[in-house]
């Protein structure tokens, strides 16, 4: 048991599941349903799998290469990599307490010539701030920095924390996609499985507001006044736009997109001629209106190109218009474009149409994000930051040295051996009589 826990916790196990891990990320950002449908009908691959069927496709989904960072291999890889950081961290911590074992005099290897005695060096030592230890005199050791000896836990902590919480996101947070028009009222969402998430209040989308380049249905900006309620209380009042998400709770909602499709609030704006009166009526898709002598309702609602060269509209919206007698029987149906040069006339029935406006069509798809374990994630990183600031400018350092016959016998040890700081520089100097102005030559 204990070859097998040294072996999880080793260095070269934590290296190479992190190598497996990347190579996973790498195929997991380039894998899509539509590359696999295109892969299937190389040659190598047609060998093992017939490309007029799915088999390919179920075999990568199978193995979890379609959504890679939700299966059970990513999982299981940043499980061992997890187990293996925490075993790394309890190793660590005999050294952060204790720092540099002891040494005898014999593994003393340096050695310089010194006209200075040991209460010299004591005192450059406590001067530049260094803890000294006498209990061995006449060896004597001097640490400096003793706080960074905890900066690889620190990191590994901070590893580990951002570990936890993307663990906590993926089992207890959500992502879903809202499509919600004018005057509408949900109280959740649809995760990726279809599994109904409640919020645990009522979002209500008030006004949905877009702004268009000028000539054209291309969006410049759009804008979601909501309300957010819970039983029937009003909580807040407040907006998302595409640079200003919304926070409710840690539900994250982003102004995502939009687009148009009929339902029951939408406002059609219909004029129409029947024996020779003019009259402007507002319809509701579906629902039936007298016209005249006969019954109208707008049955479908669609987007169409734009054959105006001169306009910059790519596509336009559109409704079927029918037209029923007064025994809701069919007489005649047609498509009428938003705004057309002219009026669409029916001679049988000697009546005109013209689609003048269209309100309510407009629906605001909003991103919904619940990530619960997004804190402990700052948190970890905020603590790497700090453990990267403690290795490389709070290098611990230790050092154990005799004075005796008119020489210094010593050995310095450092915790990082490529560090911004050095602490034993200033020693090094003092050595050679570089410091404060001594000249030992």
């Amino acid at each position: 048991m204990k070859k097998i826990i040294n072996f999880i916790g080793s260095v070269k196990f934590a290296l190479v599941i992190i190598l497996i891990i990347i190579f996973l990320s790498i195929i997991g950002s380039i894998v899509s349903e539509s590359s696999v449908d295109r892969l299937k009908h190389v040659s190598l691959i047609s060998i093992f799998f017939d490309p007029s069927t799915n088999d390919f496709r179920e075999f990568i989904t199978n193995i979890g290469l379609i959504n890679i960072y939700t299966s059970p291999l990513f999982i299981t890889l940043l499980s061992l990599f997890t187990l293996s950081l925490v075993i790394c961290t309890i190793r660590l911590i005999p050294f952060a307490r204790k720092g540099f074992p002891d040494i005898e005099e014999n593994s003393l290897k340096d050695i310089e010539k010194t006209d200075m005695d040991t209460d010299d060096f004591i005192e450059f030592f406590n001067k530049e701030g260094w803890k000294i230890h006498l209990n061995k005199r006449p060896l004597i050791k001097v640490e400096h920095n003793r706080p960074g000896k905890y900066g690889v836990i620190i990191i590994h902590l901070g590893i580990f924390l951002v570990m936890a919480g993307a663990f906590v996101d993926y089992l207890f947070g959500f992502k879903g996609v809202l499509s919600i028009f004018e005057n509408q009222t949900v109280n959740g969402v649809e995760n990726k499985n279809g599994e109904f998430i409640p919020f645990g209040f009522d979002f209500t989308l008030d006004k949905f507001s877009i702004e268009y380049y000028n000539d054209t249905y291309t969006a410049s900006a759009f804008r979601s006044d909501v309300t957010i309620s819970k039983n029937g209380k009003v909580l807040k009042k407040d907006y998302i736009d595409v640079n200003r998400p919304l926070n409710i709770n840690n539900i994250y909602f982003y102004q995502a997109d939009f687009g148009l499709s009929p339902n029951d609030n939408m406002d059609i704006y219909l004029t129409y001629t029947a024996g020779g009166l003019k009259k402007e009526e507002v319809l509701k898709y579906g629902k039936f209106y007298k016209a005249g002598s006969y019954v109208i309702a707008v049955s479908d609602f669609t987007t169409v190109h734009n054959e105006d060269k001169a306009s910059k509209k790519e596509f336009i919206p559109a409704i079927e218009l029918v037209v029923y007698n007064m025994f809701k029987q069919e007489v005649t149906r047609g498509m009428l474009v938003l705004n057309a040069p002219e009026p669409t006339y029916i001679d049988f029935i000697d009546m005109s149409f013209h689609f003048t406006d269209l309100k309510g069509v407009e629906y605001s798809t909003v991103s919904v994000k619940y990530n619960p374990g997004i804190n402990i994630v700052y948190i970890g990183g905020v603590l790497m930051c700090f453990g990267v600031l403690f290795i490389y400018f709070l290098n611990y350092t230790s050092i154990v040295f005799i004075v005796s016959g008119g020489s210094i016998k010593y050995k310095v040890r450092v915790h990082r051996k490529l560090s911004v700081v050095n602490p034993a520089d200033k020693f090094y100097k003092f050595i050679k009589g570089d410091v404060n102005g001594r000249n030992n030559e």
